[in-house]
């Protein structure tokens, strides 16, 4: 396991075109729905990257506290991948001992962790294992008393990162995780009037009326994006996977002719 505290690439500020696009990619997104797809497609222009999980992870209170922002694979596996990392191996990720010795002067670290280097045999063997990962990068940056990480992961056949693609990706980390934070908020910003107004069952009631378009699903998880619910949260709320919530409620917009749920929420509420 190599991990670096203090910042790993110094002195460097040139942003270079692909730099730019990719970074492009990701604030054309903020807001919206897609965020996990822009996520991967900036970072893919960078370089090749097989699976992506973006988080928070709290320092000073308890470690399996913590957010999603966005998670993808190559393989389409995102469910399983984030439903077994949380539920079960956030607890023994070796990223929980960078935050813990992390001095308060520290703002960017990087861990790189192949499977010989995981301590845990089932850690090992589900997240590496079984997803031929041959080399997992993680870049945290500090956003105040907690972490926002990047965790960015090449199968056996992509093999390891190169030092270029580090240091690209390091600059694209340290201003796409803020745009992230960023992102979460937005999304949030509206929820707290519809939940605290309208019940999930009675903006389903809502949806059937205005829009009888919507299947019975689609309504369910229109409902709850309007309240301001994740796709993790929807997904467990429901009992489906995270890709599925996400495929519904595509389909939904399209049926709607809209893009966003700052798009939906007039339709139930006007």
């Amino acid at each position: 396991m190599r991990a670096n505290l203090a910042p790993v690439f110094p002195g460097n500020s040139y942003m270079s075109q692909d730099i730019q696009a990719a970074l492009a990619c990701l604030i054309s997104a903020v807001g919206s729905d897609h965020i996990d797809i822009a996520l991967a497609d900036g970072l893919n222009r960078l370089a090749r990257t097989d699976r992506v999980y973006a988080f928070v992870r709290a320092r000073h209170r308890r470690l399996e506290n913590g957010e999603v922002y966005a998670a993808w694979t190559r393989s389409g596996d995102t469910d399983e991948m984030s439903q077994a990392y949380t539920a079960h191996y956030r607890k023994c990720d070796p990223i929980n001992e960078i935050v813990r010795r992390a001095s308060s002067r520290s703002s960017f670290a990087l861990l790189r962790l192949t499977r010989d280097e995981v301590p845990d045999s089932s850690y090992r063997r589900v997240c590496f294992d079984e997803p031929a990962v041959y080399e997992r990068m993680t870049f945290l940056v500090r956003g105040g008393e907690d972490w926002r990480c990047i965790s960015l992961s090449r199968t056996n056949q992509s093999g390891a990162f190169r030092h270029d693609e580090l240091e690209r990706m390091a600059t694209f980390v340290r201003i796409a995780l803020p745009l992230l934070a960023r992102h979460r908020e937005l999304r949030e910003a509206c929820s707290p009037a519809v939940s605290d107004a309208f019940s999930v069952d009675e903006l389903e009631a809502r949806l059937g009326r205005r829009c009888p378009g919507l299947t019975r699903r689609e309504r369910e998880v229109c409902a709850r994006t309007i309240v301001g619910m994740t796709a993790e949260a929807i997904s467990i709320d429901l009992n489906i996977g995270r890709w599925s919530v996400q495929t519904y409620r595509q389909r939904a917009y399209k049926r709607l002719n809209i893009c966003s749920a700052y798009q939906l929420a007039p339709l139930i509420l006007s």
